[in-house]
């Protein structure tokens, strides 16, 4: 009956979760390591919230998988380590998990691979490179006056 409460109140803390989403746009994480839960239970809740449209997997210091449930914002993400042991199971209630979104220094080594490619078809003589403040969503203020 405990197992079952428990599950109860996770799914409860789902529907918050969506609810913070919707309201505020806040992400919640949830760690199913740290919930009294067996492997069983865990795979009747991941039963519960379905399947969705997309799965990532990740490669880096061990596998990573990321997968949308039924339930749009409700994510399920595991990491491995390189043996293949999982060291993390969360529940993630976000538009996208923070594992997907690219960060600033590899978008910009991107952008450094792609202006060295000597036959690129966007090379800076046709290429309008429009620079943006990543902390303001702006294009940074360049002292010319307005």
């Amino acid at each position: 009956m405990a197992a079952g409460f428990a599950r109860r109140s996770l799914m409860a803390e789902i529907q918050t979760g969506l609810q913070t989403l919707c309201d505020a746009g806040t992400s919640t994480v949830i760690d199913l390591k740290t919930q009294p839960f067996s492997a069983i239970e865990i795979a009747d809740v991941q039963a519960d919230l379905g399947t969705g449209e997309v799965t990532a997997t990740l490669e880096a210091m061990g596998r990573s998988t990321v997968s949308e449930t039924a339930l749009p914002g409700v994510w399920l993400v595991e990491h491995r380590d390189a043996a293949g042991r999982l060291q993390t199971q969360q529940i993630e209630i976000t538009t996208i998990p923070e594992i997907l979104c690219a960060q600033r220094p590899d978008v910009l080594r991107g952008l450094g691979g792609l202006t060295r490619m000597p036959d690129a078809a966007t090379t800076q003589e046709n290429m309008h490179v429009r620079a943006i403040d990543w902390a303001t969503d702006r294009p940074p203020d360049l002292g010319g006056g307005s």
